[in-house]
C-alpha cells in the first residue's frame, strides 16, 4: 500500500512550501497595491484549500484500501 500512495504523499509534501506564502506577502507589504495583496491572499487561500482537499482525498483512499484488505482477510479466516 505504501508504494501505491507514496507518489501522492510526496506531491502533497512538495506543495507544503505554501507556508512561505505569507512571507512573500509580508515582503511585499507597502510595495504592492491593495488589489495585488488581495490577489496574493486569495491565491494562497486557494492553494491551501487545494492542498487540504488532496490530503483528505489521500486519507480517504488509504482508509478505503485498508478496509478492503481487512474485509478480504476476515472473509478468508475461519471464525474462531
Amino acid at each position: 500500500m505504501e508504494a501505491k500512495f507514496k507518489p501522492r504523499q510526496q506531491e502533497i509534501e512538495s506543495c507544503s512550501p505554501i507556508a512561505g506564502h505569507p512571507a512573500a506577502l509580508q515582503a511585499g507589504a507597502g510595495k504592492l497595491t491593495q488589489q495585488a495583496e488581495a490577489d496574493l491572499t486569495a491565491q494562497g487561500q486557494r492553494k491551501q484549500r487545494d492542498l487540504q482537499r488532496m490530503s483528505d482525498d489521500l486519507q480517504a483512499d488509504v482508509t478505503a484500501d485498508r478496509n478492503e484488505v481487512l474485509g478480504k482477510s476476515s472473509q478468508r479466516c475461519p471464525k474462531w
